[in-house]
């Protein structure tokens, strides 16, 4: 178990830069910790700004794209439930990496 997580991780990290180019990916080894395809303003380490589900941009599963507006960054992200009151801004908690579709 460990070492097929592992493998994931390393093939997600080895192959996840030419798919982040085109905007296409995956969180499926990722969905049993709860984590969803999102696209967001900003991912920073593993905070993620004002995320929305993938499909919620009118992306059609298995493949997610984030391409609209400012909501461009893809991510593997689960919301937290924490909304800045100041900024109006939402927190999730995001993955480091993505998998490849």
């Amino acid at each position: 178990m460990l070492f097929q997580s592992a493998t994931a991780f390393v093939a997600a990290v080895l192959l996840s830069q030419p798919v982040v180019s085109q905007g296409i990916f995956s969180c499926h080894t990722r969905e049993t910790w709860g984590y969803a395809p999102k696209c967001c303003e900003n991912i920073d380490g593993q905070v993620g700004i004002n995320c929305v589900g993938a499909h919620e941009m009118g992306a059609t599963d298995p493949i997610w794209e984030c391409n609209l507006f400012v909501n461009n960054i893809t991510g593997c992200c689960q919301s937290i439930g924490y909304k800045n009151p100041y900024t109006n801004n939402s927190i999730d908690l995001c993955a480091t990496s993505i998998d490849p579709k």
